[in-house]
């Protein structure tokens, strides 16, 4: 595993205000303008809530969302209709990269999309979203970061579980590790391959993020000595 990749493996980043207030208004507002969302009868595959054990079925609840694909590497979606939001889209997650001390180029990427769940009744307090992994095809070194674009509830869990006995139909219980909470401007940087799922909002209207997969090659080092206050002066 790579060096950097374990460092967030072992703990995860939260960076709050990660974009000035005006960027965060202008990008909350191409988000919800959209003309890519689309419904998703779930948040992830309905299937998979047979992995888990029944004491653990009973803390997963699930509900429509709407999705806004940006990126696949799979079918390379860049079409025109794409394009006008890329700019501000990936504004957060590169100066939370640079923060880390990470460059990457465009083909480092998996997949760049965006969620919208809708406020549901108090039946949904407490419960997750189903436990998932976005891509178990890629290796250890897949790094996920969400992005909130609006303030609301609904937490995403991180599971200390591991993967391979997740994907080997162990049904070992889950053991939540870390726990963020939607916030206007934030960003969560986390490792790809750990289980993690969302949660339906119940308080707000709606919750927002934008989800962004990528790898590190194995031999990655950064190379820049990046000081983030001499930055911002």
């Amino acid at each position: 595993m790579n060096k950097k990749v374990k460092e967030i493996k072992d703990k995860p980043i939260i960076m709050d205000n990660i974009i000035g207030k005006k960027e965060e208004d202008i990008l909350s507002k191409i988000c919800l303008d959209s003309p890519l969302w689309k419904i998703s009868p779930f948040t992830s595959d309905i299937n998979e809530i047979g992995r888990f054990n029944e004491s653990d079925q009973k803390l997963i609840k699930e509900a429509p969302q709407m999705v806004a694909n940006i990126y696949n590497v799979a079918d390379q979606n860049l079409g025109s209709e794409n394009l006008p939001f890329n700019p501000y889209i990936y504004l957060p997650f590169y100066i939370a990269l640079l923060k880390c001390g990470i460059v990457i180029p465009q083909d480092w990427m998996i997949r760049v999309k965006m969620n919208i769940q809708f406020q549901q009744d108090s039946s949904f307090r407490g419960k997750w979203n189903i436990p998932h992994v976005d891509y178990s095809e890629y290796g250890e070194n897949h790094l996920t970061a969400i992005y909130y674009p609006l303030d609301s509830d609904g937490d995403t869990v991180l599971f200390s579980n591991s993967y391979e006995k997740h994907y080997s139909n162990e049904r070992e219980k889950l053991i939540p590790m870390f726990n963020c909470s939607p916030k206007k401007g934030r960003i969560l940087l986390f490792w790809g391959k750990g289980l993690h799922a969302g949660t339906h909002p119940v308080e707000n209207d709606m919750r927002m993020c934008i989800n962004y997969n990528f790898q590190l090659p194995e031999d990655f080092v950064s190379k820049i000595e990046f000081k983030w206050k001499d930055y911002q002066k």
